[in-house]
């Protein structure tokens, strides 16, 4: 996204003209057309050509590479970046566009950026990661941002983690975490779940699976997480909790159970132990009373092929809408799907919710990005139902039929500029934004 270059005088020059000059310089980009540079990237050692010109004129690096007292002649190897990473950069200094399709993208194109001190490309970047990085990704991409020495996004992660630790908990990734980053929950002054007892049990869910993938002796577990353990705050444990779940825990030394014992009943509050905290002071946890039923704004990407083999099926997209605590339910569930047709694009949501009747309100709203921000469509709307027994509703919305909400209707006809597609020029972007609320119905 950017803002649109100035013609003559200042006049904004018409859309297809810029257009027509990116698909000259993409066409460059993507063909071996006159290159006069190679780079051999990453591991496999993918090659890579160019012209010098371009990759100069954006880059003092590459530019005192290619011009300086040391200019290169051969091709240049560079094994600390991935080729898509440099692919991603490449496209930017020939379009002045990026096309990500995540988080983890833009972070490796952040690091090409960085270490050729194109700053543009940076900002691009982390502005597409503050807007895209999703609690179900956030520990993978702090994991990456250390590898790669990267703090910009440490106070974005926290806050992540602070306010939706429930769905950053529940990701596939947590249970292979680095330690650091399960440090980092640990650490953290304030949560989203209800108490300390739920703390110990995010550690315990992870440090099991560390012993399973470590193959850690029996009487080495309760030795092999001291920098961890220390973090909870097993004072503030209820005693029936510290009984039902911390006293059978083969992660802590029967010594420190001891010591915690003895402190929390009064009986010798000068016992310590190095490896248990003495904190009294509850940490702050913030999950609302609501938090089960009523979900924060979600977001979700779709990349979408305008001229589909597949016109009129039902193509799932893959998210469920309905807040974490419900989707247990093997009869719970409210996924979103989309349908493409010769002229319109719908997005469609299921609504499933088990023998209790609920009362289902979806705000959704769908972004056609374009290359430029002011050029983007927003289609909003707000879908109700009221669902009960799983076959049975009755809608406050006529388009509505057997729990199924329409979200959107997009014109096919408003599609067709070519500053709506990328640069295959047969797939849009669509960004997605919603916020869902379950309530109990009264009649």
């Amino acid at each position: 996204m950017g803002s649109k270059a100035d013609g003559i005088a200042g006049v904004p020059a018409p859309l297809n003209e810029i257009e027509t000059f990116r698909n000259r310089f993409r066409h460059l980009a993507e063909s071996d057309i006159w290159t006069d540079c190679e780079f051999v990237v990453g591991a496999h050692k993918t090659v890579i050509k160019g012209h010098k010109a371009l990759f100069c004129v954006a880059s003092e690096v590459f530019n005192a590479m290619f011009l300086g007292d040391l200019k290169e002649t051969n091709a240049v190897y560079i094994e600390d970046l991935e080729p898509d990473a440099f692919q991603g950069m490449k496209k930017y200094i020939y379009t002045d566009q990026t096309d990500f399709k995540s988080v983890f993208e833009a972070l490796a194109t952040y690091v090409a950026a960085r270490k050729y001190l194109i700053e543009p490309l940076k900002e691009v970047c982390e502005n597409y990661i503050k807007k895209q990085l999703q609690p179900s990704d956030v520990l993978e991409f702090i994991d990456s941002c250390r590898l790669n020495n990267i703090s910009v996004f440490d106070d974005l992660c926290t806050k992540i983690i602070n306010d939706n630790t429930v769905d950053v908990a529940k990701s596939d990734y947590f249970p292979s975490a680095n330690s650091e980053t399960i440090e980092l929950i640990l650490k953290s002054p304030s949560l989203a779940i209800k108490s300390e007892i739920e703390v110990f049990g995010l550690f315990e869910r992870w440090a099991l699976a560390e012993v399973e993938r470590r193959k850690i002796p029996v009487e080495d577990i309760a030795t092999s997480f001291d920098n961890l353990k220390k973090h909870i705050r097993f004072l503030t444990i209820s005693g029936e909790d510290f009984v039902a779940h911390v006293e059978p825990s083969p992660l802590l030394s029967r010594e420190e159970k001891y010591v915690i014992a003895m402190n929390k009943i009064k009986f010798n509050p000068n016992l310590t132990s190095e490896n248990i905290s003495m904190l009294q002071k509850s940490r702050r946890f913030n999950k609302s009373d609501k938090s089960d039923n009523n979900l924060n704004e979600q977001k979700h990407m779709f990349h979408i092929p305008i001229n589909s083999s597949s016109y009129g099926s039902r193509q799932s997209t893959g998210i469920d809408l309905l807040p974490s605590s419900m989707r247990n339910h093997y009869d719970h569930g409210l996924k979103v799907y989309w349908i493409n047709s010769s002229k319109l694009l719908c997005f469609e949501a299921d609504v499933i919710l088990g023998n209790v009747m609920k009362m289902v309100v979806i705000k959704s709203k769908f972004r056609v990005q374009a290359d430029y921000e002011e050029d983007d469509l927003l289609f909003e709307k707000q879908s109700e139902c009221v669902c009960f027994n799983n076959n049975n509703s009755y809608s406050y919305n006529s388009t509505q039929t057997r729990n199924r909400l329409l979200l959107a209707v997009i014109p096919k006809s408003t599609l067709k500029a070519e500053h709506y597609r990328n640069n295959n020029r047969n797939m849009i972007n669509i960004e997605g934004s919603f916020t869902v609320t379950v309530e109990p119905f009264v009649s």
